[in-house]
C-alpha cells in the first residue's frame, strides 16, 4: 500500500495549460506524500475534499451540478463502512428533530418496501448468480436522507458519495479489456457519461486522468484495518437503528 502512484494513473498527462499540470501534481503529492500518513477517516475524507477541489481545475466540467441529486434518487443505497455509519449515527442523534427523524424513518421503510416488491417480481436463480441483476436493485430507490433535493448529513456523507462524479469506475487495465471508451469509465450516473460524450465531445481514446475507485476504496480499508471491511447499504443500518430507536 507505499506506492500509491502506480495504483491510482497509469500514464503521465501531458496539459498544456500549467494550471492543470500544478493541480495534477499537487494530486500525486497528496497521494505520495499525505496519504500514507492519514490515521482516521476523517484524515481520509480531507483528503478526498481537496483532491476533489484539484480534479475540478483539470476537469472544469467534471462535477455534477448542485441540486441534482440524481445519483441520490436513483443509485439510492450508497454502500457504508460500519465507522461511517457512526459518524453518521452521531450526526442524526445530534442535529436531527423528532419529526425529521421521523421522516427518515418513512422514506427508510419506503425504500426497503420496493426492494420487497421487486424481489416478488423475479427469478431466486437469476438474483443468486447475477451480479449486475442483484446490484440493480440498489438502484431501486432514493436515498432516505434525501431531502428537497439536497443531502441532509452533506458533512458526514459516506466514501461512496464523496467519490462518486469525479474517479474511475473500474481499474484501467479492466476498462481496457472491455475496449470501453475511456470516459465511459467515470463513476457518475448515465446522464452524466452521455454529457461527456455528446456535449464535452470527447475522444473516446484519450486518456481521462482520475483516481480509481478501487485504489481508494483499498487506501480506505488500510486505514480502518481494525475495522469489519463489509460495506452495507444505508437503509440496512437505518432498518437496525430505527428497530433500536
Amino acid at each position: 500500500m507505499e506506492n500509491f502512484d502506480s495504483i491510482f494513473f497509469s500514464n503521465v498527462p501531458n496539459f498544456v495549460d500549467p494550471e492543470k499540470t500544478k493541480a495534477f501534481g499537487e494530486i500525486k503529492q497528496i497521494i505520495s506524500e499525505r496519504m500514507p500518513l492519514a490515521e482516521s477517516l476523517n484524515d481520509f475524507y480531507d483528503l478526498l475534499t481537496e483532491i476533489s477541489s484539484k480534479v475540478r481545475v483539470i476537469y472544469e466540467n467534471i462535477q455534477c451540478g448542485s441540486g441534482c441529486s440524481r445519483c441520490c434518487k436513483f443509485y439510492g443505497s450508497p454502500q457504508v463502512l460500519l465507522p461511517e455509519w457512526e459518524n453518521i449515527k452521531l450526526y442524526l442523534e445530534k442535529n436531527f428533530s423528532e419529526n425529521e427523524k421521523r421522516r427518515v424513518k418513512q422514506k427508510t421503510i419506503e425504500s426497503i418496501n420496493v426492494f420487497k416488491e421487486a424481489l416478488e417480481k423475479v427469478d431466486s436463480q437469476e438474483l443468486i448468480n447475477n451480479d449486475s441483476f442483484r446490484l440493480s436493485f440498489f438502484y431501486a430507490s432514493e436515498c432516505p436522507f434525501l431531502y428537497k433535493n439536497i443531502c441532509s448529513i452533506y458533512e458526514v456523507r459516506p466514501f461512496i458519495c464523496r467519490i462518486f462524479g469525479n474517479t474511475l469506475a473500474q481499474p484501467v487495465k479492466i476498462r481496457d479489456e472491455q475496449k470501453m471508451p475511456i470516459f465511459r469509465n467515470i463513476l457518475t450516473c448515465a446522464e452524466e457519461h452521455k454529457r461527456w460524450e455528446d456535449d464535452l465531445q470527447l475522444d473516446p481514446q484519450n486518456e481521462v486522468f482520475l483516481l480509481e475507485r478501487l485504489g481508494l476504496e483499498q487506501k480506505l480499508l488500510y486505514i480502518l484495518k481494525n475495522h469489519n471491511p463489509v460495506f452495507y447499504t444505508m437503509q440496512y443500518l437505518l432498518s437496525e437503528y430505527f428497530d433500536e430507536y
